[in-house]
This record gives structure tokens, C-alpha cells and sequence, in this order.
């Protein structure tokens, strides 16, 4: 009976640490979207500025 609450009790440390490990990836990822967004923005404003750049010295 104890060995069935040990393994029990290991199952479901196991099952919080996944839970943790599974919001972890999800904030991971919510933060890799933003700055993929950040990322095309600036960009963007680079192409937009390359652009007055070349307008500049024509």
C-alpha cells in the first residue's frame, strides 16, 4: 500500500511539473510571437528609411 501512494505521489509531482513546463512553452511562445511582430515592424521602418536613403542621394 505505501509503494501505491509513493508512486502515486510521484505521479502527480510529475503531472505539476508538466503543467508548469506547459505554461512555460506557452508564455515562450507568446513572447517569441510579440517579437516576431516587433521584428517585421522594424523592418519595415528599415525598408521604409533605405528607401528615403536612396530618395536622398538620387
Amino acid at each position: 500500500l505505501a509503494r501505491s501512494e509513493e508512486l502515486e505521489e510521484a505521479k502527480r509531482k510529475l503531472a505539476a511539473k508538466l503543467t508548469e513546463a506547459e505554461e512555460q512553452v506557452e508564455a515562450a511562445l507568446t513572447k517569441c510571437n510579440a517579437l516576431e511582430k516587433v521584428k517585421a515592424r522594424l523592418q519595415g521602418e528599415v525598408e521604409d528609411l533605405m528607401v528615403d536613403v536612396e530618395r536622398a542621394n538620387a
